[in-house]
């Protein structure tokens, strides 16, 4: 269930999908999954985090300014 109300439904599930993305990458850094695995891997992943996390905070403000 939706704690943003109606309007937006697709904001709770899209900043929840993206949450679960960083997050389990995140762990497999922790954990080293990607031991032996390229500089330019590495750098792939940290991109797609750093396009998750601003994506995320993009949505966030949308909702703000359309609470306006």
């Amino acid at each position: 269930m939706s704690k943003l109300g109606a309007d937006y439904d697709f904001a709770s599930w899209t900043i929840h999908m993206a949450f679960i993305i960083v997050f389990s990458n995140m762990w497999g850094l922790l954990f080293r999954e990607w031991k032996g695995s390229s500089k330019r891997t590495y750098g792939l992943i940290f991109f797609g985090l750093l396009v998750l996390l601003v994506s995320t905070i993009v949505i966030g403000y949308g909702n703000y300014i359309a609470a306006q």
